[in-house]
């Protein structure tokens, strides 16, 4: 009788389909942001000569490297060897700015001619920054109100930004124009963009300086000190940074505005133009036309719908009509936040666990050495009975 006993038959699951993660599709406008690198110029520099022969007799206390000074100021007085115009005696700064290299000392004789400073001028300075030449019709799409005498000069904003630590310092500028050579190597288009008081010599607000988050990797305004009168705490107290001379920093210029398109990750784009979209379940290979490819997004012009749902994770043998289901549950449609939430419990259970395994470690090791090891219940009671 036993061994005519039926077997029990497995019954086979429903094959729910290859688990995908999606995007939802949402049409917009996108304005181009293209990022690049420079390096940082003086956008005025002078080399001070003299104008007669004779020696130093005086300099002024400003005329130290690095020292800033303004306009019109007296930096260093001659005492000229023969009759000459006293004027040039006298050796005033052209323009507010630093000096950069002092070439002469006090008692020194001169010729005329001889260099005697070099000045760089601290009201502005300029970026230079290198962009692709496929690259000036997203980013310009045409001179923004070009000057009549100077078709190469432009009027965009710009945002230039310096590591300094755990910190970024940020700087507005504008872009002013391009030179007409390209880079030997690369073939790249020049670009100055001015920067106004690159040295923060103005008094200003701190709204330049942002603070980086390291979980999230995102840029958030710094808050402001209660107590401005207070000194600079230390983590503040490069707050003053300038702007230098020879500086690499990074650029970010706002190009030109895609009207109604739809910006999905790259990690979406599959060959030839196309992308994979989940509709009742089943997969479909669609082609998209392109308008725009930049960082890790491209943006899409023609060929989605707002509203769709596209597979942005590798997929072995993807064919239309594959049959698919949403990663983080076997129904297909179903939320991903559900699944987060789903996550969190099983996180919350582990650490149930983990609690009685600790509460058990510390009871064995509370009876451990005691003299004999705990008797089971039963054992016990038999030989309370003995």
């Amino acid at each position: 009788f036993m061994g005519n006993k039926p077997e029990a038959r497995k019954r086979p699951r429903p094959f729910k389909g290859n688990l995908v993660e999606v995007t939802q599709t949402v049409r917009s406008n996108s304005r181009i942001l293209f990022e690049t690198h420079g390096r940082v110029r003086a956008a005025q520099r002078v080399v001070v000569t003299a104008q007669v022969n004779g020696v130093v007799n005086w300099i002024s206390p400003l005329l130290a490297e690095g020292s800033f000074f303004q306009s019109g100021e007296l930096l260093m007085t001659l005492d000229p060897l023969n009759s000459a115009n006293l004027d040039f005696t006298l050796i005033k700064a052209p323009f507010s700015g630093v000096v950069q290299k002092r070439n002469v000392d006090l008692g020194q004789h001169v010729n005329t001619g001889t260099q005697l400073a070099t000045l760089i001028g601290s009201d502005r300075a300029e970026v230079i920054t290198d962009v692709p030449l496929s690259r000036m019709e997203w980013l310009m799409g045409g001179p923004s109100k070009p000057g009549e005498e100077d078709p190469n000069q432009y009027s965009l904003d710009a945002e230039i930004s310096m590591r300094v630590g755990a910190q970024n310092a940020v700087w507005s500028g504008q872009v002013e124009r391009h030179l007409l050579e390209l880079t030997p190597n690369g073939m790249m288009v020049q670009l100055i963009l001015s920067v106004e008081d690159p040295f923060r010599l103005r008094p200003s607000e701190p709204g330049n300086w942002i603070r980086l988050d390291k979980k999230e990797n995102k840029a958030e305004p710094k808050p402001k000190r209660k107590n401005e009168g207070l000194p600079a705490s230390k983590n503040e107290a490069a707050f003053s940074v300038p702007l230098f001379i020879g500086a690499f920093v990074e650029v970010k210029i706002p190009g030109k505005t895609l009207e109604s398109v739809i910006e999905l990750p790259v990690r979406a784009l599959r060959d030839e133009n196309t992308v994979w979209v989940v509709e009742n379940e089943l997969l479909q290979i669609r082609k998209v036309e392109i308008v725009h490819l930049e960082g890790d997004s491209f943006y899409v012009s023609k060929g989605l719908k707002p509203g769709e749902e596209v597979v942005t994770s590798p997929l072995k043998g993807a064919a239309n009509g594959m049959k698919v289901s949403l990663q983080g549950s076997g129904t297909p449609g179903r939320s991903m936040r559900a699944q987060k939430k789903k996550g969190d419990q099983g996180q919350i259970t582990d650490h149930g666990m983990n609690k009685q395994k600790s509460r058990k470690k510390k009871w064995q090791q509370e009876t451990k050495g005691k003299g004999k090891a705990l008797k089971p219940r039963k054992a016990r009671q038999a030989e309370e009975e003995a």
